[in-house]
Order: C-alpha cells, then sequence, then structure tokens
C-alpha cells in the first residue's frame, strides 16, 4: 500500500460525512471497485462500480 502525503499539513482531515460515504460505498459491495476522485486535496466524487459474478 503506498502512503500519501497531504497537499497541505494545515489541513484538516476528511469530514466525518466523507469517511462515512466511502464506508457505505465499500460495505454495500459484493464485488466491485470503488474510486475516489480528489482535486485540490479534497474528495470531489465517490464512484462505485458494482460487479455480478456469473457461474
Amino acid at each position: 500500500m503506498r502512503t500519501v502525503k497531504k497537499a497541505n499539513p494545515k489541513q484538516e482531515a476528511f469530514p466525518e460525512e466523507v469517511k462515512n460515504k466511502i464506508i457505505e460505498a465499500i460495505h454495500s459491495l459484493k464485488y466491485g471497485i470503488v474510486s475516489i476522485i480528489v482535486q485540490d486535496g479534497h474528495v470531489i466524487q465517490i464512484e462505485k462500480l458494482e460487479k455480478e459474478r456469473l457461474k
């Protein structure tokens, strides 16, 4: 896993709402991808791609 440095060390951590939305997106998937889009050190978009496995 890669360590990411903050753009501005004086910035506060991610807002609780953003953390909760990311966690919710992860927990709602059985298989898939959660992408977090960041601009200027702020999360601006969360994308969820769900896949269905066929046997």
